[in-house]
């Protein structure tokens, strides 16, 4: 199987999920940004074609800005709205 043509990995992050996107080196990072163990990891599978996307009301709650991020991580409107939104289009949820 090959990523990408026969599939494709997104992971929808919310809740306390969401200190994994805060990039510690962005311009004016976030107060919990510097916490972040996985931000190399993250963009190590975002350079592997892995998609990350974070829900709007969880950046709302933490007060978190778009230049605040690991860059290439998009939002969605809500984390567990999302995976149902995956899901009618195709795609399998998988937990951990």
């Amino acid at each position: 199987m090959v990523r990408g043509r026969d599939y494709e990995i997104a992971a929808i992050v919310h809740s306390g999920g969401g200190k994994l996107l805060l990039d510690p080196l962005a311009a004016a990072p976030h107060s919990q940004a510097f916490s972040n163990q996985f931000a190399d990891k993250v963009e190590e599978l975002m350079a592997d074609g892995v998609k990350f996307y974070f829900c709007q009301n969880t950046a709302r709650s933490m007060k978190v800005s778009t230049d605040q991020l690991i860059p290439g991580v998009e939002y969605v409107t809500a984390g567990i709205s999302a995976l149902a939104d995956f899901q009618s289009n195709g795609w399998t949820n998988v937990q951990p």
